[in-house]
């Protein structure tokens, strides 16, 4: 079976994920593909552990980071295609098209590659007061006061850029006694995120004095193209203080 038939089925099979999901997933299958039609490896039967083993250590070898400290990819870049691969191979075994090609031996002896444990570095207090500080640099008392909730909003909960975008009124609970907000995350799962009181005071604020009669639907937070000319290019405010390594 030629497996360039199965991965463009494959890529059929996973219309239903987020874009942003299929584009990872095609940019990493089609590396893939374009290193086992180099090798001369152009069947489905053909792809066995030891060939995605081959694959890995071609990555590490041959590939550059896109972090400029760094030399190579990443342990959790070189999982992340055998994920993608694994994801493969599990949609050859349940149609019926290509299970013949494929056996589940052959899956269970992919292992992903051990990744490398990060400690991530937090913002130290005098950068957390330069962000609140840049947002006095806002054209207005709206802006201001929007920036500062969605700061404190960002800090407490960690929640994703598109989750904030996202986020609407009915969706921000504000009571005293149990503050959260509910926002649809990754695989379209929805998950309750509790807020500190600085937070629930600082969005309390914001949306009392700005978003009070506003329907619960909308979003939020204004974006800021509400409050600039069509044609004028974004303002970014400039925090004035160098991170520290």
């Amino acid at each position: 079976m030629v497996l360039q038939e199965a991965i463009t089925d494959y890529f059929k099979s996973i219309r239903r994920l987020d874009a942003k999901t299929q584009k990872g997933y095609k940019q990493r299958m089609g590396v893939f593909y374009a290193w086992c039609k180099k090798q001369g490896i152009e069947q489905l039967e053909s792809i066995k552990a030891n060939i995605v083993t081959d694959f890995v250590e071609n990555l590490r070898q041959n590939h550059k980071s896109s972090y400029h400290s760094k030399s190579e990819v990443s342990t959790h870049t070189t999982a992340g295609y055998v994920r993608c691969i694994k994801a493969f191979l599990s949609f050859c075994l349940d149609d019926e098209t290509y299970s013949h090609y494929v056996s589940y031996d052959t899956l269970r002896r992919i292992k992903l590659p051990k990744r490398e444990k990060y400690v991530i570095q937090v913002f130290t207090d005098k950068q957390l007061q330069a962000l609140f500080a840049a947002t006095q640099k806002e054209m207005n008392t709206h802006l201001r006061l929007r920036d500062q909730a969605i700061l404190a909003l960002l800090i407490d909960t960690g929640i994703r850029a598109n989750e904030l975008c996202t986020l609407t009124l009915e969706h921000t609970h504000l009571e005293i006694e149990d503050p959260y907000i509910l926002v649809k995350g990754k695989g379209s799962k929805w998950r309750e995120v509790g807020l500190g009181k600085h937070c629930r005071e600082t969005l309390q604020k914001y949306v009392e004095t700005w978003r009070a009669n506003t329907e619960g639907n909308d979003t939020t937070f204004m974006g800021s193209q509400h409050f600039y000319p069509p044609k004028s290019p974004l303002r970014i405010c400039r925090v004035d203080v160098a991170p520290e390594v």
